[in-house]
């Protein structure tokens, strides 16, 4: 897949082995991450994005080169937080969805037949890969926002 810079996403072949998937079970994890994510994640992802966007809470007005690096590097790890909650969730959601797919499949074939079982795998690895480009879309559009920012601010 090439990129806005020109450049290509390494592609990197999906190596699966056999496995005996308990379709009841998957369905059963699915339900149990999905309401995990709604009840516990979700509502609790709002609180915590607004605590952390308050910012660094001590040393504002101190001028020490020790506490201002030590703003820094609490500053970094609030945002780095936050990009691996939003990571989380978003990954979370993707592997219910993955599930849904593969379980519906599973549901759809004859498990006994190598080439049914090779189309399971195949819907496992597009729901990955239409996760992973819809984030590269999504990515490639705010990156597109920025420079419309940026040149509209310089034309004034």
């Amino acid at each position: 897949m090439e990129l806005s810079d020109g450049g290509t996403r390494p592609y990197t072949e999906l190596k699966l082995t056999h496995v005996e998937v308990d379709v009841d079970g998957l369905t059963d994890f699915r339900s149990l991450l999905g309401r995990e994510l709604d009840a516990n994640l979700k509502p609790g992802v709002q609180s915590i994005n607004h605590d952390h966007s308050m910012g660094v809470g001590f040393g504002l007005r101190n001028v020490g080169n020790q506490v201002q690096a030590a703003r820094r590097t609490y500053h970094e790890s609030l945002r780095t937080s936050t990009a691996n909650l939003a990571e989380y969730v978003e990954t979370a959601e993707i592997l219910i969805d993955a599930i849904q797919r593969v379980a519906t499949k599973y549901g759809e074939t004859d498990l006994s037949s190598a080439a049914n079982s090779s189309r399971v795998t195949a819907e496992l690895a597009a729901a990955f890969n239409d996760a992973q480009t819809a984030k590269i879309v999504e990515r490639e559009r705010e990156t597109q926002r920025e420079l419309n920012r940026l040149r509209l601010g310089t034309e004034k």
